[in-house]
């Protein structure tokens, strides 16, 4: 179901829901074919004021979990670093070692969370990747 190489695939954007069970996006990516998982450490949430040590480290020790269950399925968690909008650009611009023809996500209510989203699925759109 996972694979992290060749052609184009649908990326499953990680965010706040980094599970694989119950995540409708990764359940429609799995559908599609080809699946890449990706995490996304943006600056805007690990701000000192913005996240706690003992929150951090309880997030990042959910992201190895997340890996190391997607390593029993073949695949790996693709951790990718900076402003989410600068970082599919990057993607779908093709600087990266994969493609994307898909990309999907949960969705996320907070302000910046609803303005970055709707950033990034206009830049999606603009390059062709559908949601």
């Amino acid at each position: 179901i996972f694979s992290g190489s060749g052609g184009t695939m649908a990326a499953v954007w990680f965010r706040r829901g980094v599970r694989l069970h119950d995540n409708p996006a990764l359940c429609r990516a799995c559908e599609l074919g080809n699946v890449i998982p990706v995490f996304i450490l943006d600056p805007h949430f690990v701000e000192p004021h913005r996240i706690g040590v003992n929150q951090f480290s309880f997030f990042r020790q959910a992201l190895v979990d997340l890996d190391e269950q997607l390593r029993v399925l073949g695949s790996r968690l693709v951790v990718l670093r900076g402003e989410p909008e600068k970082v599919w650009q990057d993607v779908f611009q093709g600087k990266c070692s994969f493609k994307v023809s898909t990309l999907l996500f949960e969705k996320d209510t907070s302000p910046y969370s609803m303005q970055r989203d709707e950033k990034v699925t206009a830049l999606a759109g603009k390059h062709g990747v559908k949601g």
